[in-house]
């Protein structure tokens, strides 16, 4: 109880800090004249629902790797559930959300528990590679060594090797107090390239939407595109902080003042406040969206015709 409750306080300030912070920079903001471009603002959003759709892809082929599949509906409505539950704080309700439904298909608990811990994995190590990856491309005064880069991003790389992962995981269980009874997956390399394929590419492409949304309250500011790939590093180095900042629901605050920060680099520092807000607001909303639609289909195909579950067809 202490713990969740330090982590309501956390998300309170959180808040607080956010909402400070428009306020101290929203004359700065406003002295670039912005005009709100509802175009590319739809542009941004469909192209970041894309990428949550490829990331919800990779679930479903996540577990179909482990051994345990599971229907693609079912995919989409346990990874866009979990979704609004990292918003509670703690890392647990994100969990059985995915367990709960996933059952429905007969998975059973340690293999969504193995394909969380994995897709964790596969996600930071495919943020840190984009947010590397596009440090080469920031604008920089002086010389500099590329190898300072591309060193990590190859280590980063070879991490994704099966034995590697299942040190990591075997780490994170311990880390977490998980029995050593609990089903341990065999991870093959088809395990981890296929989904991590379709993780790398969802937030690849989260980051370019991040990219014209920030154009859409940019409008008056000189953006090229060969900064898209700054932007999209900027915003996978902001969910790598936001997810390590565990005390804090769905890392409010350390995300936006991660993602504040990486903007400095090429960005006015009011634009990247305001920005850093938006887009915390667009992705509720479209968490929101995607658990409100998966719920609504799911419900209305329940009213059709009784058919065999999927864990009986798989038998």
């Amino acid at each position: 109880m202490v713990r969740v409750a330090i982590r309501w306080v956390v998300g309170v300030l959180a808040l607080a800090f956010c909402a400070a912070a428009v306020v101290n920079y929203w004359e700065e903001f406003t002295s670039y004249d912005p005009e709100l471009s509802v175009g590319m603002l739809i542009v941004g959003l469909a192209v970041m629902l894309t990428g949550a759709l490829s990331k919800a892809t990779g679930w479903f082929v996540l577990m179909a790797c482990l051994g345990s599949p599971i229907r693609f509906l079912t995919a989409l409505r346990s990874w866009s559930y979990s979704q609004i539950a990292s918003f509670i704080p703690g890392k647990v309700p994100v969990l059985v959300v995915r367990i709960q439904t996933c059952q429905e298909d007969g998975a059973s608990p340690d293999m969504v528990f193995a394909g969380t811990v994995l897709e964790i994995i596969i996600s930071l190590i495919s943020t840190l590679s984009i947010w590397l990856l596009s440090l080469l491309f920031v604008p920089v005064s002086g010389s500099f060594n590329p190898a300072l880069y591309l060193i990590p991003l190859i280590l980063l790389a070879a991490s994704l090797h099966p034995r590697f992962i299942m040190a990591i995981m075997g780490f994170y269980y311990r880390l977490r107090g998980v029995t050593q009874d609990r089903e341990m997956p065999h991870i093959m390399p088809a395990s981890i390239l296929k989904p991590g394929i379709l993780f790398f590419l969802g937030w690849l492409l989260s980051g370019f939407g991040s990219y014209f949304i920030l154009k859409s309250v940019a409008t008056n500011l000189t953006m090229p595109w060969s900064l898209s790939i700054c932007v999209a590093g900027a915003f996978a180095f902001a969910w790598v902080v936001g997810y390590m900042f565990f005390i804090s629901p769905g890392g409010l605050g350390a995300r936006e003042g991660a993602l504040i920060w990486a903007l400095g680099l090429f960005a006015p520092l009011g634009v990247a406040v305001v920005f850093s807000v938006l887009m915390r607001l667009c992705q509720v909303s479209l968490g929101l969206f995607l658990a409100a639609l998966w719920w609504l289909v799911y419900h209305l195909r329940r009213k059709s015709p009784v058919k065999k579950s999927f864990a009986e067809m798989q038998k």
